[in-house]
């Protein structure tokens, strides 16, 4: 009977051990599901930080050229930039009909071009990887890797993905696949379970 007594403890402790198990894998991915989430919407913000940057350097470039409505243009300009290549067809090119009715000459379409390519250079290879790169906890050199490759294989969608996708990857790898903290206690190494770390941070 005593053997029957000690099986059946031996089973019920599995049994709660399972269940605390799978409440700990339970939280951890609810917790990583929530990050992503969060950082997520934290690119998608920087976007439009970037965007807003884009269309006021618009603003100032057309009112220098002496291009009427250049405030409205750098709006339509930057909203436009949040889409890559969306900027190009709704905001450079009908601007630059507007600057070849407006001053009879192809000099000033010429300039407003320039100063369409001089922002976009900025914010290729500046502003998106800097305030974006910062927002996000990516490194600048590393976002620009990734929308540079993002360009290159998936196009404009790449461009849009490439940052979301490389936080999830991040935030997964982090919490499944990094080393677990271990310490050594009376010369036995004892792996501390990352959840009560987690917790403790």
């Amino acid at each position: 009977m005593a053997g029957v007594f000690d099986g059946c403890g031996d089973h019920a402790q599995d049994g709660m051990l399972n269940m605390r198990q799978l409440e700990s894998h339970s939280r951890r991915a609810r917790r990583v599901s929530v990050e992503i989430a969060g950082m997520t919407f934290t690119y998608f913000w920087s976007r439009l930080v970037v965007c807003a940057i884009v269309g006021v350097l618009m603003w100032l470039g057309y009112w220098w050229v002496g291009l009427p409505w250049a405030w409205a243009w750098g709006i339509i300009i930057g909203l436009a930039n949040t889409i890559p290549m969306l900027a190009l067809v709704v905001g450079l090119l009908p601007s630059l009909i507007h600057g070849y009715l407006h001053f009879g000459d192809l000099l000033h379409p010429i300039y407003l071009t320039a100063i369409f390519m001089i922002v976009q250079l900025l914010d290729g290879f500046v502003l998106s990887p800097l305030i974006q790169g910062k927002m996000v906890g990516l490194h600048p050199v590393t976002t620009l890797i990734l929308l540079t490759l993002g360009s290159m294989i998936f196009g404009f969608l790449g461009l849009i993905l490439a940052i979301p996708l490389a936080i999830a990857l991040k935030i997964i790898f982090r919490e499944y696949f990094r080393p677990r903290p271990v310490h050594h206690h009376r010369g036995q190494v004892k792996h501390i379970d990352v959840e009560q770390v987690d917790h403790k941070e």
